[in-house]
């Protein structure tokens, strides 16, 4: 397992954790998470799909509504429920302190064999 990809996927986790904006949350940070999810799995021949975000998660978000009858308003664009992402993100980076020893686990990721 080469340890500088996984310096640059915990760095990457850390600043997309940090930096998120206020809900909901765009298309863009879903992508990023997944190129993150697949670094990891790549780098630590681990199955990580369960981590990712299903595309049925994606929904339009409403940007207008109206009290007198008029058709509620969707945007085009579909985005992630903030709690979702939030809980899918921590729980990578608690796979990472379990890894490393932080908090002794029966689970994390398993190096692949060299």
């Amino acid at each position: 397992m080469d340890s500088s990809v996984l310096r640059e996927a915990l760095a990457r986790l850390v600043s997309l954790r940090q930096n998120l904006p206020e809900q909901p949350l765009a298309v863009r940070y879903v992508n990023e998470f997944h190129e993150i999810v697949d670094l990891l799995a790549r780098a630590t021949g681990g199955d990580l799909r369960r981590l990712r975000i299903a595309a049925t998660e994606l929904q339009p978000v409403v940007v207008a509504e109206s009290y007198i009858g008029d058709p509620t308003e969707y945007s085009r664009e579909s985005y992630c429920d903030y709690a979702l992402f939030r809980m899918r993100v921590d729980a990578l980076l608690m796979m990472f302190e379990m890894e490393t020893g932080s908090r002794p686990s029966p689970i994390g990721f398993k190096p692949s064999p060299q």
